[in-house]
């Protein structure tokens, strides 16, 4: 087999978790592949809602697959109009002299259910007991956490002189402990439901930060997020605009004190939506924002001062305001 079909050894976190993730852009190649999109693209440009039309499918998750594959490099964007890269016009076009899509739909309609289920049946042995979606999730987010985001986020915020900070939605709690770890006069206490906090409370044992980093039952429908804070971290809850984001801003305004500061860590997209890619594949799960969408909702929430902290994170974009003195 030619090495250009073998992905490369994994020499890195980085790497490792792109392999692991990797299903995600495979996906959207063959979804895009089985609704014809590049070839109903090779007439001409057209909108999303075109598009959706024209295929019968539902606008809004259209116009998110047309994002993932246009931060994939398979489309590009003119204004609101889609039209074909160099190398969707090659290969991905029904009737053209490379159409690629015999191997698309073998990968599709043959290997995909193979490598999806039937291999595991074939492999046995493997571990089976089920932990609950719950705990799987939050482990998951604690292990993303660790492997550089949470380091990168205390690095890249000067919280010298703050004492206070929620973690709204703050699953394992482990950007609170690398917070606290990096300013030993902070305080943060971890907002979540009680069946995560459950789970909170075992990772804030496990790094030995009691002293630091406590807990708070709660749901954000409901409940309030505290007051006279110092700093309101939201990281990974304002999903697009089914994430009730305008609520959750309005409650984090009032849990700080004058002059408190926010945190918003999230997957943003670019404002012309285009990319990156890793946004714009998780905006086809769950949505996303662009970054001008989210600094609008931040400033209809009352914060003043919005503006992007530089980190080295390469899936997240962290934007900083401050509550003002008065509203």
């Amino acid at each position: 087999m030619p090495e250009a079909y073998l992905m490369k050894p994994v020499k890195s976190i980085e790497e490792l978790r792109e392999m692991a993730w990797a299903f995600r852009a495979s996906r959207v190649l063959m979804l895009a592949h089985r609704l014809d999109i590049f070839t109903l693209l090779s007439r001409g440009g057209l909108s999303a809602g075109e598009i959706a039309h024209r295929q019968g499918s539902d606008r809004d998750m259209t116009e998110r697959l047309l994002i993932a594959c246009t931060a994939l490099g398979l489309l590009e964007k003119k204004g609101d109009v889609y039209v074909n890269s160099e190398l969707a016009t090659t290969y991905l076009v029904r009737g053209g002299r490379l159409y690629q899509g015999g191997w698309i739909d073998h990968a599709d309609l043959d290997l995909w259910p193979y490598w999806g289920s039937e291999l595991d049946r074939e492999l046995g042995g493997y571990r089976t007991e089920d932990e609950g979606w719950t705990r799987r999730f939050i482990k998951a987010m604690h292990s993303l956490a660790i492997g550089g985001e949470a380091e990168g986020l205390a690095e890249a915020l000067d919280l010298r002189g703050r004492r206070l900070l929620y973690d709204i939605g703050g699953g394992p709690g482990t950007f609170s402990i690398y917070l606290c770890r990096a300013n030993r006069d902070l305080r943060a206490v971890v907002f979540d439901l009680p069946e995560v906090v459950a789970i909170t409370r075992e990772v804030i044992r496990e790094y030995g930060m009691e002293g630091q980093v406590s807990t708070r039952e709660g749901t954000w429908d409901t409940d309030d997020f505290g007051e006279e804070g110092d700093v309101a971290l939201l990281s990974n809850v304002l999903h697009g605009p089914g994430s009730k984001a305008e609520m959750k801003l309005e409650k984090a305004y009032r849990s700080l004190k004058p002059g408190g500061l926010l945190i918003v860590r999230d997957f943003m997209l670019d404002d012309d939506k285009t990319g990156p890619v890793a946004p714009a594949l998780f905006n086809l799960m769950l949505g996303a924002y662009t970054k001008a969408e989210m600094k609008a909702l931040i400033e209809s929430a009352g914060f003043t001062g919005v503006r992007e902290i530089e980190t080295a994170s390469k899936s997240h974009t962290v934007i900083a305001a401050d509550r003002s003195q008065d509203r």
